[in-house]
């Protein structure tokens, strides 16, 4: 039961973390619930503490559970990605945007300017909380 009930408990608390990373390790304790449950199940099954039907819904259930832990998963990832991909345009943009300024009124582009983009970027990637 204690497996079972962690599935969910899981969930809840990873979701309400507000890091992808920290969101997406609580989805992966769920899952590692899940596989135990599952394992917990065929024992009971050896047991004879269920039967053939019983261990082929539970089956059943457990790889539903499994294909929306991983839609949530997934989920999570590919709009960490989207956010990265985003800073990424807009550092760059705001780069190549004022390299021909500095180059016109400097002669040169600021190793200051391009430290400060990689910067900027680095902090909105690795800092920030998605």
């Amino acid at each position: 039961r204690r497996a079972s009930v962690s599935i969910s408990s899981n969930i809840v608390e990873g979701m309400s973390r507000t890091s992808t990373k920290e969101q997406l390790h609580f989805i992966e304790i769920s899952y590692g619930s899940l596989c135990e449950t599952m394992c917990q199940l065929e024992i009971a099954y050896e047991l004879h503490f269920i039967n053939d039907e019983q261990l082929r819904e539970a089956e059943a259930r457990t790889t539903a559970i499994a294909q929306m832990l991983s839609g949530v998963k997934n989920k999570r990832i590919q709009t960490f990605l989207r956010y990265i991909t985003g800073t990424f345009t807009a550092t760059m943009a705001a780069t190549l945007f004022t390299m021909p300024l500095n180059l016109l009124f400097f002669d040169t582009v600021p190793l200051l300017s391009l430290l400060s983009n990689v910067l900027i970027l680095w902090l909105r990637i690795f800092a920030s909380r998605v």
